[in-house]
């Protein structure tokens, strides 16, 4: 294994959401505080920056953005405040597509795609400080004709999303749980039942070790990846035992938010992190790497290409 800085500090509030878009060679993620979306070209290393924000085209009121995704029609879909939206890169237009949370404190988080094109995205309470209140998310889908489908409520922190090859199984995070749990899954119907815990973080001892699980993947053994919000790290587990097969641990950086596989050859994993609630004093002093972009090579594994939204 060989980990590396690929990017130093790139992100400033809260790097996310890392997406590996195969057809463009770019991986796309999101410093949601600021409002912002980038686009690294892999063979140039030219990082591209959209903001949304009162300086940008379109003026948008709540500019946090939680996710990005291509859409197969052209431009990207992402989670802007509390709408999930699409937007042209050239433009900079914005066309707000669904609204979720309606009348809520509350603000898109993670998202992916299934197999088959549906983008599924959920959503957490707006932070107070380090507080963010409980059981006020849901997870949600839109499907190919823009039908909104809320799945689940009561979710602290709705993050990580993943399926097994075979699209029988659906795993999700709610970090405040501190547990992955997976679910029988319908691709055709598109729904969620059965629900079951399949890795659990524990409780208090272990906070300092495990942290909090964040984003996640699932590589070509059918192990999923999570990231360690909190203590700077990766953790390999076997949802069908639960059990630790690998952990990478990040020098430096602690806020450890998501982790996606790419690269021409879908073997490398990407890793971001945050600097969220960190002054830049304590950034320089005590957690210099956090708000960087890691790679990982070398680990004999390979990740399979993102779905995109076929909407």
């Amino acid at each position: 294994m060989s980990l590396e800085v690929y990017r130093k500090n790139i992100t400033t509030n809260n790097g996310e959401g890392p997406h590996w878009d195969a057809r463009t060679n770019t991986l796309l993620f999101v410093d949601i505080g600021n409002g912002d979306v980038h686009r690294l070209h892999y063979t140039t290393g030219q990082d591209e920056i959209k903001h949304f924000g009162t300086d940008n085209l379109v003026v948008i009121p709540d500019d946090d953005v939680g996710f990005v995704i291509p859409r197969k029609t052209g431009g990207y879909m992402s989670g802007i405040g509390r709408t999930i939206s699409h937007f042209d890169w050239d433009s900079g237009t914005v066309a707000a597509l669904a609204e979720v949370d309606q009348g809520s404190l509350t603000r898109l988080n993670d998202a992916k795609c299934d197999a088959s094109g549906r983008l599924w995205a959920g959503t957490m309470a707006r932070p107070d400080g380090p507080y963010i209140a409980p059981n006020l998310g849901a997870l949600y889908s839109l499907s190919k004709d823009q039908k909104l489908t809320k799945h689940v409520d009561k979710i602290g922190v709705s993050n990580g999303i993943d399926w097994t090859d075979d699209n029988r199984t659906m795993y999700y995070i709610d970090s405040m749980s501190r547990q992955v749990w997976a679910y029988d899954f319908d691709i055709g119907a598109g729904s969620m039942s059965n629900k079951r815990t399949v890795v659990d973080f524990g409780g208090e001892e272990t906070m300092d070790t495990l942290g909090f699980p964040d984003g996640m993947t699932i590589d070509n053994n059918g192990h999923i990846w999570v990231a360690c919000y909190g203590v700077g790290k990766v953790v390999c587990f076997d949802p069908e035992t639960g059990k630790t097969l690998r952990t990478i641990e990040l020098p430096d950086a602690k806020k450890t938010t998501s982790c996606c596989f790419g690269g021409p050859n879908m073997d490398e994993l990407f890793v971001t992190c945050a600097t969220y609630n960190l002054t830049p004093n304590q950034v320089k002093l005590e957690h210099p790497l956090d708000g960087s972009l890691f790679r990982v090579t070398d680990l004999g594994v390979k990740g399979r290409p993102a779905n995109i939204y076929e909407g």
